[in-house]
């Protein structure tokens, strides 16, 4: 019988590993809820200000203006904030992905009804201004609304994180363009350029609770294609890639030498056993250091946890290199790390290979590499899908948030909060 294991129970093991020094205690969560703008939203809202007054002069907002500000962000909407500032006639509308600090990039649109005055652009973190391709006093469908452009920028968010390098730079400047088939109804597309990359986005007009942003982006000269999904909550889920670089996170396994005289002096076992072997290195020399004190050159495995880019059709060990940002491995116990639509099924498993460990319910990442996770779920609802759905095959994708270092499967376990079957 798989064994269940609490949230309460990994937070009572994570204390106990604190109490005996083993690990930081972990940060409290912090309300982040927004019921007033950032003195960072007011200044974008001031950069844009001054800007519309240096290029259109009296046709601008007159300077010291007093704006009236209300938080409009859809309810049940998260991974984006709005916000509505009125003045007389004058309604500037802001919008922004919830996005790592340093990377926001605020959406602004200014409208007077009375003069017809209208104008789209984007403030980055630095307070530089970006007008759109749009003609000012032409806004239409034509110009990308604030929650598409949110979704897109969701979308940028996660491809930077995930992919690297090899993902579009935060900084690069979007045009887009209306590409919906004229006479269509139902639904809305647009096209987004920035140099060498495409982005198309399509999204059915229907209730913001239910509409689903369909994404792909191309970049023909670096060979990088990806598809995915935003849904209403911000929730970001990959599809499909061709991307060369699949991002690695808290993968389990142990460090093996090759014999004496090979081409290749480690490489890395993953668990379970034949889930996968592959070279290993470190992106700094002190991870290479720590990667090569795990080798089991006397015999003793020693399992740790790997975080970073695997890739394939290069010159390593089984013709795949994991590239390690973070390796961890001992008693630990890391902060979570968002899970958004991983796909994969759920069986019913061991921790580990040992004779006579406990069982537990696994998720296994679907892919040529199947690692484990222990999976779980607070809600009730949630926990009962995952007790159907295990053992029988079937794909499915999962939100929540990942732990390691925990009595889980591998060390594992994904809080999920969503379950979606896809077969």
């Amino acid at each position: 019988m798989c064994t269940k294991f609490r949230f309460l129970d990994l937070v009572l093991i994570g204390a106990a590993l604190v109490m005996a020094g083993c690990v930081p205690a972990a940060p409290q969560s912090i309300d982040l809820s927004v019921e007033m703008p950032s003195s960072d939203v007011l200044a974008a809202r001031n950069a844009v200000l001054t800007y519309l007054s240096g290029q259109f002069g009296d046709q601008a907002p007159p300077v010291g203006l007093a704006w009236v500000a209300r938080l409009t962000t859809p309810e049940g909407l998260v991974g984006a904030t709005s916000f509505e500032f009125t003045s007389g006639n004058w309604v500037l509308q802001l919008t922004y992905p919830i996005v790592a600090p340093g990377q926001e990039v605020y959406n602004i649109t200014v409208d007077n009804s009375q003069t017809g005055f209208s104008w789209s652009g984007q403030v980055d973190a630095n307070g530089q201004v970006m007008e759109d391709q749009a003609p000012a006093n032409e806004q239409s469908d034509a110009t990308p609304d604030a929650l598409v452009l949110s979704a897109r920028d969701r979308v940028l968010d996660y491809l930077s994180k995930h992919y690297g390098d090899q993902a579009p730079a935060i900084d690069l400047i979007w045009a887009s363009e209306l590409t919906t088939p004229e006479g269509l109804l139902g639904s809305m597309s647009y096209d987004f350029t920035a140099g060498e990359w495409v982005m198309h986005l399509s999204y059915p007009v229907t209730s913001l609770d239910q509409v689903i942003y369909h994404i792909t982006l191309d970049n023909a000269q670096a060979k990088f294609h990806w598809v995915g999904e935003v849904d209403a909550k911000g929730d970001v889920s990959e599809i499909e890639t061709s991307g060369t670089a699949q991002p690695v996170i808290g993968w389990v396994g142990h460090v093996a030498s090759t014999p004496a005289g090979a081409q290749f002096d480690d490489y890395l076992i993953l668990m379970p056993e034949g889930a996968g072997e592959v070279g290993v290195a470190g992106v700094t020399p002190e991870i290479e250091d720590e990667i090569q004190s795990l080798r089991n050159e006397q015999g003793i495995k020693e399992y740790a946890s790997f975080w970073g880019t695997l890739t394939c059709d290069v010159p390593d060990y089984g013709g795949c290199q994991l590239l390690v940002t973070q390796v961890k491995h001992g008693q630990f116990l890391t902060e979570p790390v968002s899970v958004e639509g991983w796909q994969g099924t759920i069986a019913c498993s061991h921790f580990n290979s040992a004779p006579g460990a406990p069982r537990g319910t696994a998720f296994i990442l679907a892919g040529d590499f199947p690692v484990w996770y222990g999976i779980h779920s607070l809600d009730i609802e949630v926990n009962q899908q995952i007790e159907n759905i295990r053992d029988t095959g079937k794909g499915l994708k999962v939100w929540g948030d990942l732990i390691t270092g925990v009595l889980d499967v591998n060390g594992a376990q994904i809080l999920v909060n969503r379950i979606e079957v896809i077969n």
